[in-house]
């Protein structure tokens, strides 16, 4: 039963996927058609719009080898090959696109007409290339032997020359959790393909020198071959190279660079996202705030499967049916995707009368898969019962397709008319919409300024390519006032919702089964992409784990690293243990006033409770800053107000502060009338001030209590 319970816990945390997340999943309804028709974009210092960034996609690799070599064979510092005047040097090739001919095309609810003009392109199969995409596949589920005969199929594909399986391998090699870990061979693997100028050995490559896995870190080297991949259009060193620029680590801080680097890493997440996949659901579970038995629920058995069938969905519950369909449909919980139990539920829950699951059938039937061919007659029926039902999902699913003229005449106007409804009714992917129809001018005309409108609502409610759009808007001043700063903050929180965010849950399903080692290993691979959770989840195994594959004598001072960089991100737990590294001395030398300067930080701009408190036991004590009783006393209170957590604490330390502060105030009273001789003249005063001092604490200890 008590595993019933706590599945349960998590079928809440996915009911909000009828109004906002589930916008994610749905987005390539519009996602591919207008991310792919936008027009491809250059970038220079004079015109500082997306509509001139260049596309690096394709750099000379011999060139870089040659250039490599030439580092190998001279000690010059790789650093200064790749200066940002190098950067607006390299002779690069436009990304080439096919200009769409009419603004909606006939490719149902998917219209990324990139994936579906090689559907319709017949060429030979490539033996290698099937086993790659095969093991890829397999490698990314959640079940240990699936996984396992997905390395055996990379290790097939990676024997007949296929690259992408020799990098999966490498990384597979890195992490530990599936093959035997073994550095050295992974570097190997990674630096005969980046010989070859191939992207993903050079990102392998700066990853490892970066952190210093199996070779001595090096910050140059890291930067030089994060740049190439970056170049070459990998995406992980895409994010590392953005991340790097925003922050100025090991190259010049430049915001117009970062933002270069993270549109094609978000254009890569918003041209990937379909239907049925949609943006990834991001599990930013923080080990810090988290136990282990606590974090065990976000990994779903099909033993608890079983135990939720049994109770809920059994016995007619059609919300129960509609949380397991969409369960087995977007494979959440750790689950792997059944489209089969999937339609199975979906059909009971529809027919218990709950419009979503009609919408969402009608999407799977509209985009189709190898499982269920597309049936637009099928689809546009599910579509009509959810409209009858109300269901805002409907709305939106019929005007996408009268939005593409699939299996209907194609029309705006009708489609505008549902988008409306949907966004009237909270539906973040109607909103999405209605920004997309003026965005664009679908059947309207242009206004930049409604579509910003919208596009705010829908990423409001967590539709992944609404802030896509914004990011898009500030970059080129769209109906806006142009902003590097929050197109690069937007392009980023995009980026992060790409299918490699996934790695974060299985990070936290090996650090809960104590395997830290790949748990670090992972967690410092998004690390190095900026992802705080990934930043601040490392720091922590750095500093409550012993592990062999880091010294020491350096795990310390690697975590105060990463909990500086979590710390610049805005994380609040991040800057207070910045403090008290800086407190205790821990990787760094004991430092008083820098302790105070993060805990101001934390708790002025930040609002932690646990901040607050440190700031006021520093104040007690006079510690890196004046002694002073009143600072100290409003801190203390600022904690109890910011947190129910601290009350205890706080009142404590507070009790404890008038009791010294009252008694030292006696004591130099007596000491003057000691040396005034006026002890005896004045003791009924100091009887009386002692009797009101028992009495105020009295009447403090009672309010206390009450």
């Amino acid at each position: 039963m008590g595993r019933v319970i706590l599945f349960s816990v998590i079928v809440l945390l996915f009911v909000h996927l009828l109004g906002g997340d589930e916008g994610n999943k749905k987005q390539a309804n519009s996602g591919h058609q207008s991310v792919e028709d936008k027009d491809t974009k250059q970038f220079d210092s004079n015109d500082k719009t997306l509509s001139s960034i260049q596309d690096t996609e394709d750099i000379d690799n011999k060139d870089f080898r040659q250039e490599v070599d030439s580092h190998k064979k001279s000690n010059n510092d790789p650093s200064e090959i790749v200066s940002e005047e190098n950067l607006g040097t390299v002779n690069v090739e436009r990304e080439s696109v096919e200009e769409q001919k009419t603004p909606i095309q006939n490719v149902a609810l998917n219209p990324n007409t990139v994936d579906n003009r090689k559907e319709h392109v017949t060429t030979e199969s490539d033996p290698a290339e099937d086993l790659y995409l095969e093991g890829s596949a397999h490698i990314w589920k959640w079940d240990k032997s699936v996984k396992k005969r997905g390395y055996a199929l990379l290790s097939e594909a990676a024997a007949k020359g296929n690259k992408k399986a020799q990098a999966d391998l490498a990384y597979g090699y890195l992490f530990g959790n599936i093959l035997e870990r073994n550095f050295t061979k992974a570097f190997e693997v990674f630096s005969d393909l980046a010989s070859q100028g191939d992207p993903g050995g050079q990102q392998g490559l700066g990853y490892m020198y970066s952190v210093g896995l199996g070779v001595n870190s090096s910050l140059s080297k890291a930067v030089l071959y994060y740049t190439f991949a970056a170049l070459g259009g990998h995406p992980y060193a895409q994010m590392a190279m953005g991340y790097r620029a925003t922050n100025g680590i090991g190259v010049a801080e430049n915001c117009e660079t970062a933002l270069s680097y993270y549109y094609r890493a978000a254009k890569k997440v918003a041209d990937e996202l379909v239907v049925l996949t949609g943006g990834q659901l991001v599990s930013k579970i923080r080990l810090i705030e988290e136990d282990t038995e606590a974090t065990n629920v976000y990994g779903v058995s099909e033993e608890d499967m079983v135990h939720y069938r049994d109770v809920f969905v059994d016995t007619g519950n059609a919300g129960a049916q509609l949380i397991l369909g969409m369960f087995y449909l977007y494979g959440y919980g750790g689950m792997d995707r059944n489209l089969e139990y999937a339609i199975e539920y979906l059909e009971q829950a529809a027919e218990g009368g709950v419009g979503a699951a009609n919408a969402l059938l009608g999407r799977i039937y509209a985009e189709g898969s190898k499982e269920v061919p597309k049936n637009f007659k099928k689809a546009i029926s599910y579509f009509q019962a959810a409209i009858q039902q109300k269901s805002p999902e409907g709305y939106t699913g019929m005007g996408i397709m009268l939005l593409h003229g699939t299996g209907v005449e194609q029309d705006y106007r009708k489609a505008m008319n549902h988008f409306q409804i949907a966004a009237e009714h909270g539906s973040a992917e109607g909103q999405y919409y209605m920004g997309l129809m003026y965005y664009k001018g679908y059947g309207v005309n242009k206004d930049f300024k409604k579509a910003l409108h919208y596009f705010q609502l829908a990423s409001q409610g967590g539709y992944i390519l609404a802030v896509y759009y914004l990011a898009e808007m500030h970059a080129e001043g769209k109906g806006v006032k142009r902003s590097c700063t929050l197109a690069v903050e937007f392009f980023k929180s995009v980026a992060e919702r790409g299918k490699w965010t996934q790695l974060l849950s299985e990070a936290q399903k090996l650090y809960a089964a104590e395997d830290a080692t790949s748990a670090l290993v992972i967690y410092l691979l998004l690390s190095e992409m900026g992802i705080e959770v990934a930043q601040s989840n490392a720091a922590y195994i750095l500093e409550q784990e012993k592990l062999d594959i880091v010294s020491e004598n350096e795990t310390l001072k690697r975590a105060l690293v990463l909990w500086s960089k979590a710390a610049a991100q805005g994380y609040s737990m991040a800057r207070v243990k910045l403090g008290d590294y800086y407190y205790y001395g821990f990787g760094t030398d004991v430092n008083h006033e820098a302790a105070v300067s993060q805990y101001r930080i934390a708790s002025d701009k930040l609002n932690n409770a646990q901040a607050m408190f440190n700031l006021g036991y520093m104040f007690e004590h006079g510690l890196g800053i004046n002694k002073e009783y009143h600072l100290a006393k409003r801190y203390y209170d600022m904690a109890t107000e910011a947190s129910t957590e601290a009350l205890v604490p706080a009142n404590l330390a507070l009790f404890k502060l008038n009791i010294v502060h009252y008694f030292s105030t006696f004591k130099e009273l007596l000491l003057h009338s000691f040396e005034n001789d006026t002890l005896v003249d004045n003791l009924d005063l100091l009887l009386i001030v002692g009797l009101t001092l028992l009495l105020i604490l009295v009447i403090m200890w009672r309010r206390r209590r009450q």
